[in-house]
C-alpha cells in the first residue's frame, strides 16, 4: 500500500524532503541495531544461539529495506482498497459517506449535486482535521517500544558495576 505520509517510508521522507520522516526512519533503523544487542545480551543468559539473534537482524533489516521498495509498488493497491472497504464496514459514519459518495451522487439528479458536494466537503473537513492532529501529536513521531532505551539502561547498569569494583 502507498504509503498514507512520508513518515512511513524513509523514501519518500527523503524526497520530499520531510525531516521530521528521516528522523522518524533513522530511528526505526537504530531501533533494529538495538533490538540486535539486547537479543545477543539475552541470548547469554537464556542459553540462545546467536545465530538466533543474527537471523532475527537479518529479516528485521530485510523488512526495513525491501519493505520500503515494495511499498512504493504500486502492486499494493488492491490492499489498499480491501483496507478502506474493512474501514467503511466497521465505521457507521464511514459507511454514510461511501454510500453518499460512491453510489448515491454519481447517478444523483442535479438538484442532489449541492448536497453531494455538502458531503464531500465534510468528509475532507474532518480527513484535515485528522491530519492536523496528527502532526500535533508528538508521540506519532516516535517509535514505540524503544530497545535502545533498554540496551542502553543494560549498559550503564554494567559500567555501574565495573565502577564499584575499582
Amino acid at each position: 500500500m502507498w504509503p498514507e505520509t512520508p513518515k512511513d517510508s524513509l523514501i519518500l521522507s527523503v524526497f520530499t524532503g520531510c525531516l521530521p520522516g528521516i528522523i522518524y526512519n533513522i530511528e526505526k533503523w537504530r531501533q533494529i541495531q538495538c533490538n540486535y544487542g539486547v537479543c545477543l545480551w539475552d541470548s547469554a543468559e537464556n542459553n540462545i544461539p546467536i545465530k538466533t539473534c543474527e537471523d532475527q537482524k537479518s529479516y528485521l533489516e530485510c523488512k526495513f529495506w525491501f519493505g520500503e521498495i515494495f511499498q512504493l509498488l504500486p502492486i499494493w493497491w488492491l490492499r489498499g482498497i480491501l483496507e478502506k472497504i474493512t474501514y467503511i464496514l466497521s465505521d457507521p459514519l464511514a459507511l454514510i459517506f461511501a454510500l453518499a459518495d460512491y453510489i448515491i451522487c454519481p447517478i444523483s439528479p442535479a438538484p442532489l449535486s449541492g448536497a453531494c458536494k455538502l458531503v464531500k466537503g465534510i468528509a475532507i473537513t474532518a480527513q484535515i482535521f485528522v491530519d492536523i492532529q496528527a502532526l500535533f501529536d508528538t508521540n506519532n513521531w516516535k517509535v514505540q517500544g524503544d530497545m535502545c532505551e533498554v540496551y542502553f539502561d543494560r549498559l550503564d547498569e554494567l559500567e555501574g558495576e565495573g565502577d564499584e569494583e575499582d
